[in-house]
């Protein structure tokens, strides 16, 4: 058999490090692989050593396997046997997860500098074949970096017996070794951090409708060995529904002393409605496609939301658990793609209340944007950033726009119907959950005796407080506006204002309230793309917008590691505070490097000047924080 080319992929190259958000996600491309060989199980090993630190990790299934020439392309960068789907008819357009046939290669040197593939498809894995990549190997590289044919060889048995796959009659094992790219460094941090948990929830929720489906026979288990296989840990992952309406689901609660739970009701979100609509979509042979989308929502239950003893729901398990989930789900083929923040407000809680998914076939994949590792709808985010009303001119109605889009840009119309569907149905979910705590502001729960329905759960949260305490420091509180009308007007110019920054739609709408109604100067904003500053500061209106951006480095050390803590486990509190203290002294030390390295004295001494005037506003917000009552 003739070699393939290899794209040459360096460990200093670009594609190693792009693509992927976390292993997580990585893993989830080859578990796609596994169902599309029609495995029913697949299992994760996870190799550590002492200190939890994970050493090897493979992946292995059942699958129907590959033959020699099929897993010489598999490992060859862009030689999948997927790469024609997209608006095809025929076999290749059959219900599938996979896309651009690039992700093995991909996901693996993302996580590692060599991986390994062994495939049989009968006789057991005796008669498996076996092809590698290397990209430490420089001679390799330079010599054009071309795959040999796959080669005779049986799997490693430990790792085959450690996944009980030893007697498969057909499957796969991809092994990842010399590991330097995971997002997580050890099997378990915690009880809640580390790759296991992340997998638990995030995998959990990818692969919620296979798990679920009665009629289906897919499983996928995560087992975790020492360096002697012998086995410290299994777990079978179950679905993670961001619905809530999957009875069972794997939710956890606060469990009193005699046993009993709270809230007892199962499920905990009552389904709210479906939707499809039908869209025609081109094909490449001149013809139309009809296919369905379909959106599907769902509503707390009372008790869900509601207080216990006067702790707010969020604040108890399963609320912190539903706070992870918060967002729009976009599914393709019932996979998840993302949980897309277009919609949500951060400092919204409530909105972790109420469910919304849609579920997109793949025939859109194009036209919406999908990108070639299946993690995000790019052109249907930006689109469900912006009000429809930036589309729409003037004396048209939004249907007479559509129809004017349609002759000028097919897709882009498509993608609006579909994006402007999705905020209808959004709104709709979320007014009727406020609607629904309005009627209801008082239930009663047995010998608990009254349990509130948090009226105020849009409590103060750090950053508010923040924005709070500079501008009264500052003492450039605004005066709230003196009627509704102004308030409103005031509103819309400080939105429109906002948008015009770049800040999206939901977010702006927000932001704006939150400056008129608190007669702010100063708004905190999370925002991606801006480069290699930890934040960006703007003036919209005589308010000063802090963005931070939620790409940079630091930001999952001061943010990420002190939020979504789910219990009081005190050692995994200090490791997290420890990493936000770390970050802090290093963003210090930056400053410093910063200001010695300046080329010119003058400079240095602006530099210094700047210092010493950020120091003195930072020791007055500091006391005007300190007035506050709940600060001693």
């Amino acid at each position: 058999m003739a070699k393939r080319p290899y794209f040459s992929i360096t460990k200093d190259s670009f594609e190693k490090n792009a693509g992927y958000k976390s292993t997580v996600h990585a893993l989830a491309e080859l578990i796609d692989n596994s169902f599309e060989a029609e495995a029913e199980r697949v299992v994760i090993v996870l190799q550590v050593d002492s200190k939890s630190q994970l050493q090897k990790i493979a992946i292995i299934d059942d699958g129907k396997g590959m033959e020699s020439a099929l897993l010489q392309m598999a490992v060859c960068e862009k030689a999948g046997s997927y790469l024609e789907r997209q608006r095809e008819e025929g076999p290749g357009a059959r219900r599938k997860l996979g896309k651009y046939g690039v992700g093995l290669p991909k996901a693996s040197i993302s996580q590692c500098n060599n991986f390994s593939v062994w495939s049989w498809v009968a006789g057991g894995c005796k008669s498996a074949k076996r092809n590698s990549i290397d990209i430490m190997d420089e001679d390799w590289i330079k010599g054009g970096a071309e795959i040999d044919d796959s080669i005779s060889e049986q799997p490693p048995l430990n790792w085959l017996k450690a996944a009980g796959m030893e007697r498969a009659e057909h499957g796969t094992m991809v092994l990842w070794d010399d590991l330097d790219g995971l997002t997580w460094s050890r099997a378990r941090w915690g009880q809640y951090s580390g790759l296991i948990p992340n997998m638990e929830f995030e995998v959990g929720r990818v692969y919620r409708k296979l798990l679920n489906d009665e009629n289906a026979t897919f499983s996928i288990d995560i087992i975790v060995v020492n360096n002697q296989f012998r086995e410290l840990e299994s777990n079978n992952l179950k679905s993670n529904d961001p619905l809530y309406t999957i009875k069972g689901q794997n939710v956890p609660r606060k469990t009193f002393d005699n046993g009993e739970v709270w809230p007892p009701d199962d499920p905990l979100f009552d389904k709210f409605g479906e939707y499809p609509m039908n869209i025609e979509v081109p094909m490449k042979n001149g013809g139309i496609k009809e296919v369905i989308v379909t959106w599907r929502c769902s509503l707390a239950r009372k008790n869900v939301f509601s207080k216990l003893n006067g702790t707010n729901a969020g604040n108890l398990p399963h609320g912190k658990h539903a706070r992870r989930n918060v967002g729009l789900s976009l599914l393709r083929e019932d996979r998840e793609i993302s949980m897309s923040m277009a919609l949500a407000i951060p400092s919204e809680p409530r909105e972790r209340w109420f469910g919304v998914e849609v579920d997109l076939p793949h025939e859109l994949d194009t036209i919406l944007g999908m990108t070639n590792n299946k993690q995000e709808y790019t052109r249907l985010e930006r689109v469900l950033q912006h009000d429809p009303s930036e589309y729409i001119e003037e004396g048209e109605s939004s249907s007479e726009c559509l129809r004017r889009i349609e002759k000028e840009d097919n897709d882009l119309a498509i993608c609006l119907r579909i994006a402007w569907k999705t905020q209808e149905i959004w709104k709709e979910t979320k007014r009727s959950h406020l609607n629904f705590r309005e009627e209801h502001n008082k239930i009663t729960s047995g010998d608990d005796g009254a349990v509130e329905i948090d009226e105020d759960e849009t409590v103060v949260d750090p950053e508010g407080k923040a924005e709070e305490v500079a501008s009264g420091a500052d003492q450039q509180k605004k005066p709230k506006p003196s009627s509704p009308e102004e308030t409103d007007k005031l509103k819309a110019e400080y939105e429109n204002e906002l948008k015009k920054a770049g800040v999206p739609m939901n977010e702006a709408e927000q932001i704006a309230a939150r400056i008129v109604d608190r007669g702010l100067s100063y708004a905190i904003a999370y925002r991606s793309g801006l480069g290699s500053p930890f934040f960006n500061v703007r003036d919209i209106k005589g308010v000063k917008l802090i963005e931070l951006n939620t790409d940079h480095l630091a930001y999952k050390y001061i943010k990420s590691s002190i939020e979504d803590i789910e219990s009081e486990d005190i050692e995994e509190l200090k490791k997290r505070i420890e990493s936000s203290k770390i970050a802090m002294h290093l963003m210090l030390e930056a400053w410093a490097k910063n200001e010695t390295e300046a080329l010119v004295d003058k400079e240095k001494r602006r530099l210094h000047r700047l210092r010493e005037d950020w120091g003195r506003h930072l020791e007055s917000f500091i006391q005007e924080l300190e007035k506050d009552a709940d600060v001693e």
